[in-house]
């Protein structure tokens, strides 16, 4: 089967390339190996200062439906020497498939269970060198059928297989990156509509997953309601904390978040190794003094502008391994460790999450070479977070229910002291990503 290849690069090198163009107000496109990115110049960047800071924009990474036609019927089939099966077009496309991939695809009601789209057949009995006996092209049901040694018959749409080539590989998110100026273009949403409209439940998750942090508003200020979002969504995510935890100023905290104290920026749960994806946090009462503002950044961002302005603070933060530790009892006894980097990367090369918070951060083990390096890399990469461009600060009020991407979006708040009353859980993206899907399909919208 041949498949199109294109040189990889990962996404900071193009972001870096992008911004070059959006600096001078032009929109652009490269083709990644897996996905389309783009980046949208909405509000045009400094040309003096180039900065991601500056402005907000919109870096893209989608499935998308090539634009090149596969409609059309199948004409010819042919078994080559080479252990491909080939198969010619009436519009003269050509295109091979391997014989061991084509009996380990095959999709009868022996081999494969459609209703929930999983395979019957193991590798384990799968002949890698198998060989068909024939193959024969069904012009009518535009169809071909592989018969194999065993005499089994594996029939082929020819749209299944014409696909393959240009399918990509999984979906991916959107990314929509942005600074202070969220403060005044945040999405929003009536809590009625996405507890009683599937329509606004899907625009409501897909704007979290693009934007990573999203306001409900008409919430009733009293207990339970993230509860009922969650539940509407997926799941609640259980956590030491409980399903559903309530921040307040308490005499015995079990966590800094529960008392007065000011927060620095930070991702929550750092400690667990798969740390909860999505929180909820309702605002039932407000303190009518001075602090207890809220305080987000989006970390994705700041870390794009890190590699651009410090490649040398980037590469520590994405290199070096923290220790994160939590013990206490809350809803039970719970002792946590985990380790990650502050900037985790994928296969790609592409940033994946961003993991930071004080209050956990163990006594690290890195070698003493690295030791004023890192501390020197995370001042910077908190600077640029708490930067007037890229710290969104606002003050939550009751009925209110922020929403946001906590492998993403770091969250504080300012020093207060007095009643100040909130609730909160925790969602996992894989619920979220699986619900969007059953709603799409749903809906009849392309998943």
């Amino acid at each position: 089967m041949s498949i199109s290849s294109f040189i990889r690069r990962p996404i900071t090198h193009f972001a870096n390339k992008l911004l070059q163009k959006a600096s001078i107000g032009l929109t652009t496109r490269v083709v990644h190996s897996r996905h389309h990115w783009t980046w949208d110049a909405e509000r045009k960047l400094s040309t003096r200062t180039n900065s991601l800071s500056c402005s907000s924009g919109v870096l893209v990474r989608r499935t998308s439906t090539v634009s090149k036609s596969i409609q059309g019927n199948l004409q010819h089939a042919e078994l080559t020497a080479d252990k491909e099966l080939q198969l010619q077009w009436d519009d003269g496309y050509v295109n091979r498939y391997p014989y061991v991939w084509l009996r380990d695809n095959c999709r009868c009601e022996m081999c494969y269970n459609s209703q929930i789209q999983v395979r019957r057949t193991s590798v384990e009995d799968l002949d890698i060198d198998i060989v068909p006996l024939s193959v024969s092209v069904d012009h009518d049901e535009n169809s071909c059928t592989v018969t194999w040694p065993d005499r089994h018959e594996s029939e082929f749409d020819a749209q299944f297989l014409r696909q393959i080539e240009y399918r990509e590989k999984q979906s991916v998110k959107s990314l929509r990156l942005w600074g202070s100026d969220l403060l005044s273009n945040m999405p929003s949403f009536r809590f009625g509509d996405i507890l009683h409209d599937n329509h606004a439940l899907l625009e409501f998750m897909e704007r979290l997953r693009d934007v990573g942090l999203v306001m409900l508003k008409d919430v009733p200020a009293q207990e339970g309601q993230v509860n009922l979002v969650a539940k509407r969504v997926s799941n609640v995510r259980l956590t030491s904390f409980g399903p559903v935890f309530k921040v307040e100023n308490k005499r015995r905290p079990s966590d800094l978040a529960f008392s007065h104290q000011k927060l620095a920026l930070h991702t929550d749960a750092r400690y667990y190794n798969y740390t909860p994806g999505i929180q909820l946090l309702h605002c039932i009462k407000q303190y009518t003094g001075p602090g207890g503002e809220s305080t987000f950044a989006d970390g994705f961002k700041a870390a794009l502008q890190l590699q651009k302005e410090d490649p040398e603070a980037y590469h520590t933060l994405s290199s070096i391994y923290l220790d994160y530790t939590a013990v206490g009892t809350d809803f039970y006894k719970y002792h946590h460790k985990s380790s990650w980097k502050v900037i985790m990367t994928d296969r790609y090369g592409d940033i994946s999450m961003v993991n930071f918070g004080d209050p956990y951060r163990d006594v690290t083990h890195m070698s003493k070479e690295n030791i004023h390096a890192w501390y020197k890399a995370m001042k910077v990469f908190y600077n640029i977070m708490n930067s007037q461009h890229n710290l969104v600060k606002f003050r939550m009020k009751s009925g209110e229910m922020t929403v946001f991407d906590n492998t993403r979006v770091l969250h504080g708040r300012t020093e207060f002291n007095g009643d100040r009353r909130l609730e909160g859980c925790f969602l996992d993206w894989d619920d979220v990503y699986s619900r969007i899907r059953v709603i799409r399909q749903e809906l009849g919208m392309p998943i």
